[in-house]
């Protein structure tokens, strides 16, 4: 019955599965040849999402096979006409990924809310049946690719060596492939309007059926998310309550929490849409009631973090998210369980206003900096007749303002966009001279930049050694950190970095925990302290820090080095080979 729903899967979906097998492919060709084919793997899967959206449409409402051809064709052309469109990108910007992003979330919605349209079949149902297919077929998936990996592994220790790309050729087969036609296959056929009522009732039936909600996941949902939502429900209101004063106005610590809160509260209330106990059916009238609020809350701790950031993406997403959730509670209060179609029809409207200008989160974000930045620096008087006049005695404020709009300007590639920036402009080698003061206000005199490496092709004396070892550290991790071990006359040593007395060490280690030797890491770059920032080849003499004592020696050969040294903060990386002796 499986392989006959998939074989029907294929045959009801042709245009998708073609897609998905044409991403394997490509997915394929990138393990083996490590080419990057983001551009065509992400066009392929618009492909998959807008032709199934366009199949469930024909279901629905079209029972003539031209309709459905032409729809199909549309959804070709569409896919094609998005390629053309990025194909001359190297990669896809920010702007242009978020866009795809949302519009395939857009699509994904549509697939769920399509059948429930003008329908006896509700969202409730479509989204039940869609919600236990894709755990039904990730579950197969999983199965079917630890099943393969495990034959896979027994051939290669038992038979003949495998190589290791293998297991990835596995995973994207089975979950590129395989899951996605498995999902579609237990996907209904939901009732056509224009048939005759008794083939729509046997439908409804069937359809109604496939719907039920499986014991282990009613008593899931209501007798442990549903509590678990309740708890987290008061957690908030009591954070809200206790921080309502002071500085909760101006961190964003609400916004992921309540954002977080409602996305989990409405899928629940989803879900348990046709689970008819007390606790459900309490949780469905209480929810919409305590979401409005918060959401309320939410808003307004955004909207005055505006007055110094601005809208950024991120704002703009909150405010966005906030206005659909404080609807959608006013809809749970006053409409019937039965019509929650109604958020996800509204969801997709909220999305495609996020990414259709003129009111998209970039078009009104890129306004808002730009009108940041104009507006400080004509306030500092840095700006006249399309000109910019540098200025370093400016307030401190002022100055992460328009370095947190330039940066973001530039990350975003619109500063090309600006008449009265200067052409070509390099936030790293140019925003001192534009503007006269270092990023976030900080003088030269409080950060440094070092960058040394030595020159590969210079050979290395290793004579004199027992153990040679390519490592690397940072400044991030734990207090003492593995860096690597050797073996040395049938012991085995480890070399750790350590901090001692605020201090970093790297330290030899015997097999019982003994420290044979330490190096002071922060010799390293007192070493190159004085070196000016446009320094960067090393001598051979320069590279080498060696350390000695009765029981061993260690020489210290720097490949690369990189520090950033501010007033508040500090990170390097150094990348080194090491050789040991041990006596």
């Amino acid at each position: 019955m499986k392989l006959q729903g998939l074989s029907k899967a294929i045959t009801r979906f042709p245009l998708t599965v073609i897609f998905l097998l044409m991403a394997t492919i490509l997915i394929n060709i990138t393990i083996y040849k490590e080419e990057d084919y983001y551009i065509q793997i992400i066009t392929c899967m618009i492909g998959v999402v807008l032709c199934s959206c366009l199949q469930i449409i024909c279901e629905r409402f079209f029972y003539k096979s031209v309709f459905r051809i032409l729809l199909l064709c549309s959804g070709v052309i569409i896919t094609v006409i998005y390629y053309m469109f990025v194909r001359s990108f190297l990669v896809l910007s920010e702007e242009m990924s978020v866009r795809t992003y949302v519009a395939l979330l857009a699509l994904l919605v549509g697939f769920l809310w399509i059948p429930s349209i003008r329908a006896r079949v509700t969202f409730n149902e479509s989204f039940m049946i869609a919600f236990k297919s894709f755990f039904h077929s990730i579950f197969y998936g999983g199965v079917i690719f630890g099943g393969v990996c495990f034959l896979i592994a027994a051939t290669n220790f038992l038979i003949v060596s495998i190589e290791s790309r293998a297991y990835l050729y596995t995973l994207n087969m089975v979950f590129v492939l395989f899951v996605p036609v498995f999902f579609l296959s237990l996907i209904p056929i939901y009732p056509i309007n224009n048939k005759k009522m008794a083939d729509k009732e046997n439908q409804r039936e069937e359809v109604i059926q496939e719907a039920n909600c499986p014991k282990f996941l009613e008593g899931l949902i209501s007798y442990i998310l549903i509590p678990l939502i309740i708890a987290y429900t008061a957690i908030l209101i009591l954070y809200i309550l206790l921080n309502i004063t002071g500085e909760f106005w101006k961190n964003n610590l609400l916004e992921p929490l309540a954002i977080s809160y409602a996305i989990i509260g409405i899928l629940l209330y989803i879900l348990s849409s046709n689970i008819k106990n007390k606790i459900t059916i309490l949780f469905r009238v209480i929810f919409p009631k305590i979401l409005i609020p918060i959401m309320i809350v939410q808003i307004i701790a955004t909207f005055l973090g505006l007055g110094y950031v601005g809208i950024i993406p991120s704002r703009y997403v909150m405010i966005l998210s906030g206005v659909y959730f404080i609807l959608s509670g006013i809809i749970m209060c006053i409409v019937s369980v039965r019509k929650n179609g109604i958020l996800a029809g509204m969801l997709i409207v909220f999305l495609i206003i996020s990414i259709v200008p003129p009111i998209d989160v970039f078009t009104i974000s890129r306004n808002s900096q730009i009108s940041i930045l104009q507006s400080v620096l004509e306030e500092n008087k840095m700006l006249a007749n399309n000109t910019i006049t540098p200025n370093e005695s400016i307030s401190n404020e002022d100055k992460g303002k328009i370095y947190k709009s330039v940066e973001y300007l530039d990350r975003m590639e619109y500063i090309e966009e600006i008449a009265w920036m200067p052409k070509n402009f390099n936030i790293y080698h140019d925003f001192k001279g534009t503007f006269g003061f270092h990023e976030y206000g900080i003088s030269e005199d409080t950060r440094k930049y070092i960058n040394v490496y030595l020159n590969s092709s210079k050979q290395i004396d290793i004579k004199g050694y027992d153990s040679f070892v390519h490592a690397s550290i940072t400044s991030e991790g734990e207090l003492k950190q593995e860096i690597c071990k050797v073996e040395e006359s049938g012991k085995v040593y480890t070399i750790y970095k350590e901090k001692i007395d605020k201090k970093e060490y790297m330290v030899l280690r015997d097999n019982q925990d003994e420290k044979v030797i330490s190096f002071d890491c922060s010799d390293i770059f007192s070493r190159y302290l004085s070196f000016p920032e446009d320094k960067s080849e090393l001598d051979m003499d320069q590279a080498i820090f060696t350390v000695e004592n009765e029981k061993a020696n260690i020489k210290i050969i720097i490949q690369n080095a990189s520090l950033e040294e501010s007033a508040d903060q500090s990170y390097y990386y150094v990348d080194f080979n090491i050789l040991i002796s041990i006596f």
